[in-house]
């Protein structure tokens, strides 16, 4: 089932995976190796929506951890692996999110509703695998972080809320390159008038 949802398939209209499912293959089976990554999360990593609907329907766990980014759910492949339509669609089907998720696809009214009017976040804002051992300084510049691959205004919301321009995470990225990476010209614009740095330029100011 887990290679079902991946590679040359994504051409059917998940009818393959129904089949199988019908045959009785299970949904909830992890993957034998260095991740326990379940076909819900294979779908969600190349994008498949069709296959997410026929996992979905069949029972499987939309919030299943074991991803292989940091234990997360499909919805953290989705959005690491800029898989927006499977993103969108996991959030349409009841994924739980954390504000991370919520600044990787650019809603910014879901980023908002997870401040309170201090602008510290909710003390009952939802935390997932991935980011559950999180600060709360950690998980505003993470998702910082990924606004900057996608939505100028969720990044400058997290800014106000004190996100760190140069904050580098754990693929050894700052904020500008993964603007930079992502072709976004104008939050690159905007990060540089902030004196925002690239990860490189950072490396040699420490030295």
């Amino acid at each position: 089932l887990h290679f079902a949802t991946d590679g040359p398939v994504i051409i059917d209209d998940g009818e393959v995976v129904r089949l199988l499912i019908a045959s009785g293959a299970n949904v909830h089976a992890r993957f034998s190796g260095p991740h326990e990554e379940t076909p819900l999360h294979w779908a969600a990593s190349i994008d498949h929506t069709r296959a997410i609907d026929a996992l979905l329907d069949a029972g499987a766990d939309i919030d299943a951890g074991g991803a292989v980014i940091g234990g997360g759910t499909a919805l953290t492949d989705a959005v690491v692996f800029c898989r927006w339509n499977a993103a969108q669609r996991l959030v349409d089907r009841g994924a739980a999110y954390d504000v991370w998720h919520a600044a990787a696809m650019g809603d910014l009214d879901k980023v908002k509703i997870m401040f309170d009017v201090n602008g510290s976040l909710h003390e009952d804002s939802p935390r997932l695998p991935n980011t559950h051992d999180w600060g709360e300084k950690e998980l505003i510049n993470g998702a910082f972080w990924m606004a900057c691959r996608r939505d100028l205004n969720t990044a400058q919301y997290l800014h106000m809320r004190g996100a760190d321009v140069n904050a580098v995470l754990y693929t050894g990225d700052a904020p500008l390159d993964v603007a930079r990476i992502a072709g976004q010209a104008r939050i690159e614009a905007w990060l540089l008038s902030l004196d925002a740095k690239s990860s490189s330029e950072l490396i040699k100011g420490d030295t």
